[in-house]
Parts: C-alpha cells; sequence; structure tokens
C-alpha cells in the first residue's frame, strides 16, 4: 500500500492560491508514488476533482448555526435591495490572523471542536501518513491529536515565529486585533498542547514550506524547520500556449492584461469592468481582461482596445504583455516572476 497525503486548504476566502499550491504539492508527491485527497468545500471543490483528486467535504455546521448564517444573508439582501445599506468596502484591513479566525467561523470553543473532530473523522476515513496544510488554522491541532506528522505550506507574512500580515507600513489606528485566547485555550490545554498567543502560532508543524523566494518572502534568518522552495504552481500546458486570438493584438501597440484571479467572487460585477473602460478610453493600450466566473456576453459591451475573455493562458499572456493589472494573489505572482 502507498503512502497517502491529505491536504488541508483554506477555502472560506474565495480566492485560489490556497488550493492551486496543495495541488502543486500533490502532482510532486503524486509523481514519487503518493496517493492524495483533499479536505475542502466551496467553488474550488469541483476544480480539484476534475484534477482527479478525491475531495473529503467537511460536514456542514449544525442548523442553528446555518439558519442564523442564513438569516444574516437575507437581511442584507432585502436591505440592500430596499437601498437602506451602502454597498460593501472594497477591502477590509486585517492586521493578523486572528481575523481568520473569525471569519472561518471559529467564533466559540464548542465550535472549534466540532470542526476538529469532523476533520478527525476524515481523517480516519482516509487514513493518511501525512497532513498538509495551507494557511488551514486547524491542520496542526488535527495533526498532533491523530499523532501524525504535519507539514504546513506558509507565507512569511504568516509565519508562526515572525508574522508580520501588514509588512509595509503600521497598521492603522485603533485597528484592534481579535483576542483568540479564550477560544483556543481551553481545548488546548484539554488535549495537552501548547497555549496560543495569536492564530499565526496555528500555521506551526513538523516541516514550514515558504513557497517563494526570500527576495519576495523574506524571513529572519535561521529559522528552525522552514525552507524556502520556491514557486508551487500547477503544471498545465495550457497557461503557456498562446491562444489563437493572440494574433490580432498588434505588435505596434503596448498590451495591458487586467486579471481579477481566483478571488472573482470579490468583484462587483458590471461596475468593475466599467472603471476598466474608463481607465482605458482613449489611450493606444489594446487590453485583455480574464473576466473569471462572469460571461463576458452578460457584462456590459467593451470598447474595440478592449478584449473580454472568460480564460486566458495566464502564462502566456504575461510574456506577450507590456503591463500587468492584478488582485495581488499567489498564482498570477508567480507567473509573473516566471515570465
Amino acid at each position: 500500500m502507498g503512502r497517502r497525503v491529505l491536504f488541508f486548504p483554506s477555502f472560506r476566502g474565495g480566492g485560489f492560491g490556497h488550493v492551486g499550491r496543495c495541488l502543486a504539492l500533490a502532482e510532486a508527491l503524486q509523481d514519487r508514488g503518493w496517493e492524495a485527497a483533499f479536505v475542502l468545500d466551496g467553488p474550488h471543490a469541483a476544480r480539484v476533482e476534475a484534477a482527479g483528486y478525491p475531495v473529503l467535504r467537511p460536514p456542514l455546521p449544525p442548523a442553528p448555526d446555518r439558519l442564523v448564517a442564513l438569516l444574516g444573508k437575507g437581511v442584507r439582501l432585502l436591505a440592500r435591495w430596499l437601498g437602506r445599506l451602502p454597498p460593501p468596502p472594497a477591502y477590509l484591513v486585517f492586521s493578523d490572523l486572528n481575523f481568520q479566525v473569525l471569519r472561518d467561523g471559529l467564533v466559540t470553543p464548542a465550535r472549534v471542536r466540532r470542526q476538529v473532530e469532523a476533520a478527525l473523522a476524515l481523517v480516519h476515513r482516509f487514513r493518511p501518513h501525512l497532513l498538509v496544510g495551507d494557511t488551514h488554522l486547524l491542520t496542526f491541532i488535527v495533526g498532533r491529536r491523530a499523532d501524525l506528522p504535519v507539514v504546513q505550506i506558509i507565507k512569511s507574512v504568516v509565519h508562526p515565529v515572525a508574522p508580520r500580515l501588514i509588512w509595509w507600513r503600521e497598521p492603522p489606528a485603533g485597528l484592534l486585533s481579535p483576542d483568540v485566547r479564550p477560544i483556543f485555550s481551553p481545548l488546548l490545554e484539554a488535549w495537552g498542547l501548547p497555549p496560543i498567543r495569536r492564530a499565526e502560532e496555528l500555521l506551526d508543524g513538523d516541516l514550514l514550506l515558504v513557497p517563494s523566494i526570500p527576495e519576495l518572502d523574506p524571513l529572519p534568518p535561521g529559522l528552525e524547520r522552514t525552507r524556502y522552495v520556491g514557486a508551487l504552481v500547477r503544471r498545465d500546458p495550457r497557461a503557456v500556449t498562446p491562444a489563437p486570438w493572440f494574433e490580432t493584438l498588434t505588435p505596434q501597440r503596448p498590451v495591458v492584461y487586467v486579471t481579477v484571479g481566483g478571488g472573482a467572487d470579490l468583484v462587483d460585477g458590471p461596475p468593475f469592468f466599467e472603471a476598466v473602460y474608463g481607465a482605458v478610453a482613449g489611450t493606444a493600450w489594446q487590453v485583455v481582461v480574464a473576466t473569471g466566473r462572469f460571461d463576458p456576453r452578460r457584462l456590459p459591451s467593451p470598447p474595440p482596445s478592449v478584449r473580454l475573455e472568460r480564460w486566458v493562458p495566464g502564462r502566456a499572456m504575461i510574456a506577450r504583455a507590456d503591463a500587468l493589472l492584478f488582485h495581488g494573489g499567489y498564482g498570477t505572482t508567480m507567473e509573473a516572476v516566471a515570465a
């Protein structure tokens, strides 16, 4: 029987970066004879299944939690429809992963316990030899409780020893980080695990893989169990093959590539694309826009200088473009570095 690895990518934020990195590592391990599966839900589960990997979906939250979430969503939609609620902000400021604890619904010890027990049930079902997490806050706990080694795929800004999510300036004045200790401390003590001061410490493991290079993700020297592994990007021949319509781009005019990446759910549809149209109006640029989940036929008609494509071969397009406008996600960043 071959060795098995179970991946726990973070999936509640909407982006594809966590899942994509795990897929890239799964491919590399599969080449070495490993069998891989994913604990995953949400919009990217189908993509993982299409890549040939089993997906173990965590159970739904208890009925009262689901009811509260549905009621809250209904109230927000009704308020928006009545015009009494302003549009949501373009982005939220996170100063650390304590905010992710709240985003992921880990707001009480009871909820954390339920999710850990559900994850342990999936571990016992698949019987892996190794767990791999990518910013999934419970992978380390599950690994220790199951007596399994844990590898964490981790960006430098959330390294458990030296985290600094907002690295380019000080966090905004008045931004208070949630205190997650009352949520986790009672459980960690009961499970014989060390206490934590901040959520980043939940990303500890037996080996920490930084999916980048020191120039992009600097860390203090000498950190234990930490290794740089470069870009974790899937092998996809389509991404490096120019599309036939590339030939319609005029060589004498600059090309701008615009993509919203795997986090397209956060884009407010037509207003975003209309903003792109307005920004390039009257310029000499040729603009190619990857629309992601948005069907170009249902979007406002673009000006002649703008081409809308639901899917674009990213690496080939970046190599052809003179400028890249994107959301800052991991996959596109690494494609740009490779180009």
